[in-house]
């Protein structure tokens, strides 16, 4: 719900006190997430595929809705392989 109205725009605009964007901690916590899952499914501990804070694929609206959707898929992946690992 808190992303639900973040634009593109929005989500890229570097704070102020020039830490990272909505955009860059979305993707930073996808690619942890993905990681992590990995890990429960055998992986060796490594950093995320596409680097600690990979810079987002696009700039546009559809690239931005492309991300949240997969930070949701991703979430949705690793918390089924917690309950299987239960």
């Amino acid at each position: 719900a808190v992303l639900a109205d973040v634009t593109a725009r929005e989500a890229a605009t570097v704070p102020a006190d020039g830490g990272h964007t909505i955009w860059a901690l979305v993707r930073h916590m996808t690619g942890w997430a993905d990681e992590v899952h990995q890990r429960l499914r055998g992986r060796t501990a490594q950093e995320p595929d596409g680097g600690d804070w990979p810079a987002p694929a696009g700039t546009t609206e559809a690239d931005w809705q492309a991300d949240i959707a997969r930070l949701f898929a991703v979430h949705r992946a690793l918390a089924d392989a917690v309950r299987q690992a239960l």
